[in-house]
């Protein structure tokens, strides 16, 4: 019923002093990752001073469940801590020295926010606003995701694939360059293509 939190550097790799897993009852520890190294904090007396170690990854965990409560106070504990695993970088593929990965607010709005299972891509606003379309999946698991864009004519315009992780679901595609008119987006994730007809 708690989580462990290991440490990166402002590189995004494993600090040298942040321990590896499993526990002594073989979970994967840690279970998530924050910044522990070159931490900038304010000391007593009012100076800034930068320190190094999980000691100060943790409270930087603590400050974004703390985000994540007040915007869904209805969550409980456990509830957020599956919320922390599923959502973070590394949750297709976790392991003993980067656990889950790096939990974001972004990724973890982006699960509570997804489409109901059973709408495997979602994709809006129809007509586009804002000069930007989004593409959202019912789940992330890191699966490849192919989007092609073409013109009303056929003509493809863009390809180009990434990867299905919650920060990046939904996935924002800018549509600034493009006229009005009439577009064709293909989307294949798994096993499913579907075509969609964009006005812009």
């Amino acid at each position: 019923n708690v989580i462990s939190v290991g440490s990166i550097t402002s590189g995004y790799k494993q600090s040298s002093f942040s321990s590896f897993g499993p526990t002594a009852d073989g979970r994967i520890k840690p279970d998530v990752m924050a910044l522990g190294t070159g931490v900038a904090s304010v000391l007593a007396s009012g100076t800034v001073a930068y320190g190094n170690g999980t000691s100060f990854a943790c409270p930087v965990i603590t400050s974004l469940v703390a985000g994540v409560w007040q915007r869904w106070p209805e969550l409980s504990a456990i509830e957020m801590v599956t919320l922390l695993r599923i959502s973070s970088s590394n949750s297709s593929n976790p392991n003993n020295s980067f656990g889950y990965g790096i939990p974001t607010y972004r990724a973890i709005k982006n699960l509570l926010d997804s489409p109901k299972p059973g709408t495997a891509i979602l994709v809006y606003p129809n007509p586009v606003e804002n000069d930007e379309l989004k593409i959202a999946l019912s789940q992330s698991d890191g699966s490849l995701v192919e989007v092609i864009l073409q013109n009303s004519l056929g003509i493809t315009l863009q390809t180009f694939s990434y990867e299905a992780i919650w920060l990046r679901n939904p996935f924002r595609l800018e549509m600034a360059g493009l006229s009005p008119g009439v577009y064709y987006l293909k989307v294949g994730y798994k096993k499913t293509i579907k075509t969609f007809r964009i006005v812009k």
